[in-house]
């Protein structure tokens, strides 16, 4: 059995890693530099092509008034760009002429009033696009409001309750100084990756997502296991996920029931009962739709609040620190992998150090076969039950020789996208164990849902 520490140096680790977290949402969300909000190669959908004024020429502040009956209105940079102090952001003329040159005379300037200027431009204007650069442009393509804004709109109207609860609960000021996009929506830059399937729990996609996702798997154990000695074990599930902009959102990826039914000669009966909570945030702080990379950090904390039938009560939990980083390497082939160490809070459980490898090749914008490598290492061993096996991702029995245990699994599988849509799919993968200890695991069938939006 290898030496833990001491409950109390455990409070230490929590503290910096909260702080590093609290850092680096802070570093994210910085006031970024000044842009005029056009990416690169960019258009405006539905509108001419904007032309881009004389450098040489100095800008000006530019106002709408509605003739001295209603407010004047700048229109400037979007709401996260800063313009320059000395002028903002204008809409050129053409074919001006020069002051000493007769020509024709300029037409009257354009007086709005300001109810109007939320009202969709027509075809031969410049919308104007209001938000961030972030927010309203997708791969250097602007769109409107009135546009749909990812490809597979399929789903996304009854998660409208969302917004109108902030909306009228008058917290939406707050959410605008925190950062907080009031419409809750997932980060749609990467719609060209999936979700992983095994490894449910701790396995994270590390984009920013809005959904819910049921999750059942049935397991086998090996005979030569004496604590199930062959039996079957089901997990059910429920993950839910809130992004509360493109770089944080919270996850809730363990929420549900757990049940075996073991063999003989098994000292256990048939149990059922709730399982363990794991929650936690995460940050995205590596977010570049260019490359097409993303990569994120997030802590999640394991509540030993299920029931002592089934083992989900031991100890008083564990904290898991991980990071997730996703990568396309060719049109359609995508890469994904996650770090992660689980820490018990006491000396009853085991502490444990796990890596999650996929990879993709998509078809038809729909079909995902995909294959997953899990390895999981024991590093600590605990004091709940004498034993030389551990449990991965559904159990911490807090054995006395987990310490130096190794496990490593392969899934194959398949994700299905509906109609072509992030709103609605299916994924499902087969399991087994590669490694001579096989624990508790003979193999392993997976299958979700995600509701996405």
């Amino acid at each position: 059995m290898c030496k833990r520490s001491d409950e109390n140096t455990l409070w230490p680790r929590l503290i910096v890693c909260a702080t590093w977290l609290l850092v680096a949402y802070a570093n994210v969300f910085a006031e970024p530099p000044v842009t005029l909000g056009i990416p690169r190669g960019g258009r405006v959908v539905g509108s001419t092509p904007l032309s881009t004024p004389n450098t040489q020429a100095p800008l000006r502040n530019s106002h709408v008034s509605d003739g001295g009956t209603g407010p004047m209105v700048t229109l400037g940079t979007p709401r996260k760009s800063s313009p320059p102090s000395n002028a903002a952001a204008t809409i050129p003329q053409a074919n001006v002429p020069k002051a000493d040159t007769p020509g024709p005379a300029l037409p009257p300037p354009i007086r709005l009033a300001a109810d109007q200027l939320s009202s969709p431009a027509p075809l031969n204007q410049v919308a104007v696009v209001r938000g961030s650069v972030d927010e309203n442009y997708l791969r250097g393509v602007a769109i409107s409001s009135s546009e749909p804004k990812v490809r597979g709109e399929l789903g996304t109207a009854p998660w409208d309750w969302l917004s109108r609860t902030v909306q009228n609960s008058g917290m939406e000021q707050y959410c605008q100084w925190l950062h907080i996009n009031t419409t809750f929506q997932s980060d749609h830059a990467f719609d060209e990756f999936i979700s992983p399937v095994t490894n449910p729990f701790f396995f994270e996609d590390p984009r920013a997502l809005t959904e819910l996702r049921p999750v059942f798997l049935l397991q086998n154990t090996p005979k030569s296991n004496l604590l199930f000695a062959g039996g079957n074990i089901e997990m059910f599930a429920l993950q839910a996920r809130l992004a509360l902009n493109d770089r944080l959102s919270i996850v809730l990826s363990k929420l549900g029931f757990i049940a075996f039914q073991p063999d003989a000669p098994s000292p256990l009966g048939d149990e059922i009962g709730f399982a363990e909570i794991v929650v936690g945030p995460k940050l995205t702080f590596w977010r570049d739709d260019a490359a097409n990379i993303i990569a994120a950090f997030g802590v999640n904390f394991e509540i030993a609040a299920g029931g002592a039938n089934v083992f989900q009560s031991t100890g008083s939990g564990s904290v898991v620190p991980y990071l997730t980083v996703a990568k396309e390497v060719l049109d359609n082939l995508h890469l994904m992998g996650a770090i992660g160490y689980r820490a018990g809070l006491d000396s009853d459980r085991s502490d444990s150090f796990f890596v999650s490898l996929h990879a993709d090749y998509e078809f038809y914008r729909r079909i995902y076969p995909f294959i997953e490598v899990n390895w999981f290492h024991y590093t600590g061993s605990g004091k709940a039950i004498v034993a030389n096996f551990e449990g991965g991702d559904l159990f911490n029995f807090g054995s006395t020789g987990a310490s130096g245990e190794d496990i490593v699994s392969l899934g194959v599988g398949v994700r299905y996208k509906f109609f072509g849509s992030e709103s609605y799919q299916i994924g499902t993968a087969f399991e087994f164990p590669l490694t001579k200890g096989k624990d508790i695991l003979d193999w392993r069938w997976t299958i979700d849902f995600i509701w996405r939006y």
